[in-house]
């Protein structure tokens, strides 16, 4: 069996979040839609409406924050390849910097095309 890289494993953990907080919020409706008495209502409401909804927000947060951490390392990977073109082309200017220039004895003459 292929094991899950970190960030997989983080995001299939938020989607278990938001899934179990979307299980427990159904299942607290369910209770609450059951029963008229609204002392057994308020149970099935704190644990199932509110702890599902900070299920999904958990899980929202774990996701968010992955995936900013995916594209900040995705960021600085890039922004390392412009740093090594930029080293590469500053070497490229020293050598042409480097190379005698032609002398300046006669003036070359341009030929127009038309």
């Amino acid at each position: 069996m292929k094991r899950l890289n970190p960030h997989q494993q983080a995001l299939m953990t938020s989607a278990l979040l938001v899934g179990s907080g979307l299980l427990a919020i159904a299942l607290g409706k369910r209770v609450v839609a059951r029963t008229e008495d609204v002392y057994a209502q308020i149970p099935a409401v704190v644990s199932g409406g509110f702890g599902g909804i900070a299920l999904v927000i958990l899980g929202c947060v774990v996701a968010f924050v992955q995936v900013s951490r995916r594209c900040s390392v995705q960021e600085g990977e890039l922004q390392a390849d412009v740093v090594a073109e930029v080293v590469a082309l500053t070497e490229v200017r020293r050598q042409l910097a480097a190379r005698p220039t032609p002398s300046k004895s006669a003036p070359r003459s341009r030929r127009s095309a038309l």
